[in-house]
């Protein structure tokens, strides 16, 4: 394409993108997000500072750029462009992305692969204005991975750009991270009979037992699930395929050249060090315990599971014994 049209279309890009610029326009989405899964979002305000998000409207109407994608990040613009519906309008020139709790209102189970396509494409920017700058000994320890390590093995096994696969690759394990710690919320609150998606408490046969068995303190808290429930997620959290320029570039390799575990473990730890995210299962289970709002309504709900299940057990105990006197 020739240069003169890239720069018109990069000034009709800015011009009709509607950008807003600032830290002020995730104000309600970075402390929703971080209160959800526990995660510190200092960073992700951070890298929101540096650049802008907007709607695509001229240029998409135009086909210039996909109407078709969620969200796009252009590295040239430094500009998030997001769908409108992920945007509340809070003047005729200002908007701000929704809040998590706003998504999940008008998104419903969808909600979470909005978080995960805001945070993928965040990852994207965080790439651009940190790690591939070496802000951080922690952004270099990554980059020197990403470059030295992941790059020549994109290489050797695909005929996908190794660059582009770099930022892909770590914008598609931010998404597996959102999706991965989601899912063990909801089975978290399923395993204690709660459906987390429409706030409904049911009896589930095994809290009926822990009711009994255990102290009311103790049952008016989250119980942990068993399945990895002290699995760290840097062990469990991996990306099986990404998509570069439309086309799948699958993280496997061959048997005497695999993908390697620890630069899945690299991703992780970076991520750890700046969001301070719980590490497993359990760990999540005590932040919902200390944070989610829900657990106003659980613990009403159990205090009054646990008097009425004890008074019950207690009455069949009481009547235990003359047992043998009614049968004659």
């Amino acid at each position: 394409m020739n240069k003169f049209l890239i720069y018109g279309f990069t000034f009709m890009f800015v011009s009709s993108l509607s950008t807003f610029a600032g830290t002020r326009h995730v104000v309600e989405f970075a402390p929703s997000v971080g209160a959800y899964f526990g995660f510190d979002m200092t960073r992700f305000v951070n890298v929101a500072d540096k650049i802008h998000f907007g709607k695509p409207s001229y240029l998409a109407r135009k086909g210039i750029i996909s109407s078709d994608a969620e969200a796009t990040y252009n590295d040239i613009l430094n500009v998030i462009a997001l769908k409108e519906d992920n945007f509340v309008q809070v003047s005729r020139f200002k908007a701000r992305v929704k809040s998590l709790q706003e998504l999940k209102r008008d998104s419903g189970h969808s909600f979470s692969i909005k978080i995960d396509t805001i945070m993928h494409e965040m990852a994207h920017a965080e790439m651009d204005k940190f790690i591939q700058e070496d802000k951080t000994p922690q952004d270099r320890k990554l980059n020197r991975v990403l470059v030295k390590e992941v790059k020549p093995w994109i290489k050797r096994n695909s005929k996908r750009s190794s660059s582009i696969g770099v930022y892909e690759l770590h914008g598609y394990f931010v998404g597996q991270i959102i999706e991965t710690m989601n899912a063990d919320i909801g089975d978290i609150f399923m395993y204690n009979g709660v459906n987390s998606f429409n706030d409904k408490f049911f009896p589930a046969r095994n809290m009926k037992k822990k009711a009994v068995e255990d102290s009311l303190e103790e049952f008016t808290n989250l119980y942990v699930p068993e399945r990895n429930a002290n699995k760290s997620y840097g062990e469990r959290i991996k990306v099986g395929y990404i998509w570069v320029k439309g086309k799948e570039l699958e993280l496997k390799g061959p048997e005497n050249d695999p993908f390697k575990d620890e630069w899945y473990q690299a991703l992780w730890d970076h991520f750890a060090h700046f969001y301070k995210p719980p590490t497993n299962i359990t760990e999540l289970t005590q932040h919902l315990n200390e944070n989610h709002y829900l657990m106003k309504k659980l613990v009403e709900y159990r205090t009054q599971l646990h008097e009425e299940l004890n008074a019950f057990d207690e009455q069949e105990n009481q009547t235990e014994p003359f047992a043998d006197l009614n049968q004659e």
